[in-house]
């Protein structure tokens, strides 16, 4: 009977475990995807794992060189955060969301969304306003993704074009919130559809290989 009671302590305190709630910040950028939790004042980074600091030994321990400060307005600060990565990671990670949000309908809340569509490969004002249309088209289609499987309380939509790029990129800021117990639950399931989708492509990709050198 004591392991039982035991048992059914450490279950309840899961359970109350599960019901606080917890916000995080997510963000895709020229600069890769992050992801960090926040609980109460204190934030942890969650991805990429942050690396381990190496211990100094009693060689390297001195005086640190000083550091040249390179001075940077606000504005070229927002343009460097705010560069878009490749779309097409977007594009296949979506699918994976969505059916990992699934049985979750409404229960994540997203505080703020922060979506920016440049579109490139324009090259003249025809091509520029075809391109400036399938700008609108593809927010046009990922939006609704938000509306439907989270609570989206504040969000700013942008698409702009860039001469200069060859091909689009999405800039993409996501402020959440939620239940420990749904955001863990959500978490563990889009790794593992990560991992199965990731497997499956490695196998696709040496199967193709072989068949390319018979």
């Amino acid at each position: 009977m004591t392991g039982l009671k035991v048992l059914l302590v450490i279950a309840l305190v899961l359970f109350l475990l599960g019901l606080i709630r917890v916000g995080g910040e997510a963000e895709y950028s020229a600069e890769g995807f992050w992801a960090k939790i926040r609980v109460g004042k204190l934030k942890f980074q969650v991805f990429p794992f942050p690396p381990k600091k190496k211990k100094k030994t009693d060689g390297e321990k001195g005086v640190k060189p000083l550091k040249k400060k390179v001075k940077t307005t606000e504005n070229e600060v927002k343009t460097q955060a705010k560069r878009g990565g490749a779309l097409d990671l977007v594009k296949s990670a979506v699918p994976l969301v969505g059916e990992s949000v699934q049985g979750l309908k409404r229960r994540i809340r997203i505080d703020k969304l922060d979506l920016s569509y440049t579109a490139g490969g324009a090259r003249d004002a025809a091509g520029a306003a075809m391109t400036f249309g399938y700008a609108n088209a593809a927010i046009g289609a990922l939006f609704p993704f938000f509306e439907e499987n989270f609570e989206l309380k504040d969000y700013h939509i942008h698409t702009d074009i860039d001469f200069n790029s060859k091909s689009p990129t999405i800039y993409l800021h996501v402020a959440f919130s939620g239940r420990i117990g749904s955001l863990l639950f959500f978490v563990v399931r889009l790794a593992l559809k990560f991992l199965i989708n990731n497997l499956r492509q490695r196998k696709e990709s040496k199967s193709s290989q072989k068949l390319q050198k018979t």
